[in-house]
């Protein structure tokens, strides 16, 4: 066999060593050039671009800023004319090799709803008399008088009235009603300082009252009443006119006592420095509802950084992230307590309406906003009308765990009252629980604040000034505010659009 050739042929190939250097340079060109390229994907881009979109929400964050200041000044009426917000969705100047991130922009105007509704005056309709009972007391301001009134059931199912006697300024009547009736009590004191009323609602050493509604007018001023009642399905109104009136005495905080079942309590309180004329009073439950809705966000698909959605509803910014959501800049929602001038509440919200709209990208989008209405109410007995007894607000939101937290954080100055699932109703001082029964609870503290712990479950509850109730079930916020001594409610509606 002849091999010579083949081994020829290597020796020639061997012998190019010039040739096989250079492959090898190239080879090893290559690695480093893929290993720097694999450097620059795997380390420099990834910070780079995380720093890039960090550096793009923190610019969307000031870009619902601004909006959030150009829509207070378009909905308080300082400005009439269109403005427009330029909100970038993606980030800008991305690295080589990198695609620059996508945001996107969508507007509902059902996406959010905020209902706001408050009853001046009674917050019930009142119930109609069967039958009037009245008491007139005159003297001077020194004369101080006492009455001790007992309703107690008829036998004969009629009405009729025995004066009892009682000591010098006291009286101790007792009126016969029949069971399931209803009664109005007036008392009229208009001339006569710091009496002391006790009223029985059956009991009082007789039988008990059941299915029994008592309304009690009190025409006084410096007076001080209290009620305890024997019976189930007792229902007592608490009208105050005059000024100064007390709802409460030394041995019972709330002035209301009561031992049955379903067992209610109101009261309404037109006194504090007003005064109204003697007659018989015309009751009218007047209710006040305001809409607030529109939900405008930006959701950035983050890679590197955290994606987020920053959202604007009602008038504040909302930031999401990772199924969490919190409040960048609420809306102006703020309570403050006072033990002598009573709970004051300011809501200033932004309502927004418009066609559904949405924008994908990473570049600039611009929005148009303006004036559409703007609806103001101030209403408190220092502006001549009547407190707030029970303010409902309810919100429907895909963030209402933001909701919550913002408006509990807003109202942490008002008295907590959530974590008594049976509340009905607060009035001047007192919230019914009604489930009747249970010891009173500790007495106020002096100088007014939230009453120390005691009382069962049942009965009537203390409250100085201002209390709320909130609860979150789903997308779902339910706020309650009870007696509030003066509101400040401010809603602005504006049109907007994106071009």
């Amino acid at each position: 066999m002849n091999v010579l050739p083949a081994m020829v042929g290597i020796k020639r190939i061997s012998g190019n060593r010039e040739g096989v250097a250079g492959a090898i340079a190239t080879i090893f060109i290559l690695l480093i050039v893929i290993s720097f390229i694999n450097l620059y994907l795997v380390g420099y881009v990834p910070v780079y671009m995380k720093s890039q979109e960090y550096s793009h929400m923190q610019e969307l964050y000031g870009q619902f800023s601004s909006l959030q200041i150009q829509s207070y000044n378009l909905e308080s009426g300082k400005w009439h004319y269109p403005l427009t917000t330029t909100l970038v969705l993606g980030t800008q100047g991305a690295a080589p090799f990198a695609s620059p991130t996508q945001g996107q922009l969508s507007f509902s105007p059902s996406a959010f709803s905020m209902s706001i509704s408050y009853p001046l005056g009674l917050p019930l309709a009142m119930p109609t008399c069967q039958h009037d009972f009245y008491e007139n007391f005159t003297g001077t301001s020194s004369n101080k008088v006492g009455i001790h009134a007992t309703f107690s059931p008829d036998k004969n199912n009629s009405f009729y009235s025995v004066q009892g006697s009682g000591p010098a300024n006291s009286e101790n009547p007792i009126y016969y009603v029949p069971q399931n009736s209803s009664v109005c009590y007036i008392i009229n004191s208009s001339w006569v300082q710091s009496d002391d009323f006790d009223v029985f609602v059956g009991g009082n050493g007789g039988p008990v009252l059941n299915n029994f509604t008592l309304m009690v007018f009190l025409y006084g001023n410096n007076d001080i009443i209290d009620f305890t009642g024997q019976g189930s399905n007792q229902t007592i109104w608490y009208v105050s006119y005059g000024a100064y009136n007390q709802v409460f005495d030394g041995n019972n905080p709330c002035g209301f006592q009561f031992n049955g079942k379903n067992d209610k309590g109101y009261i309404q309180d037109y006194g504090a420095h007003d005064t109204a004329p003697f007659g018989w009073p015309q009751f009218q439950t007047v209710e006040q509802y305001d809409t607030v809705s529109g939900s405008l966000a930006a959701q950035v698909s983050n890679r590197y950084y955290t994606p987020q959605s920053v959202i604007y509803q009602g008038g504040g910014i909302i930031l999401a992230q990772g199924g969490q959501s919190y409040f960048l800049n609420g809306p102006e929602i703020k309570a403050v307590n006072s033990s002598s001038s009573g709970a004051s509440v300011t809501l200033n919200l932004v309502s927004l309406i418009g066609q559904n709209f949405s924008a994908a990208g990473n570049g600039p989008v611009s929005l148009s906003t303006s004036y559409f209405s703007n609806n103001s109410v101030v209403v408190g007995q220092y502006r001549g009308l009547n407190r707030i007894n029970v303010l409902d607000l309810t919100i429907r939101s895909d963030y209402a765990l933001a909701w919550a937290s913002y408006l509990q954080h807003s109202l942490s100055s008002l008295q907590n009252v959530t974590e008594d699932p049976g509340i009905a109703f607060v009035g001047n001082g007192c919230i019914d629980m009604s489930g009747g029964g249970g010891p009173a609870p500790n007495p106020p503290p002096p100088g007014g604040g939230p009453s120390p712990p005691g009382g069962g479950s049942g009965g009537m509850h203390y409250v100085t000034w201002g209390a709320y109730s909130l609860t979150v079930s789903n997308n779902t916020v339910e706020l309650t505010l009870f007696n509030i001594a003066f509101l400040s409610l401010e809603v602005g509606t504006l049109q907007t659009s994106v071009y």
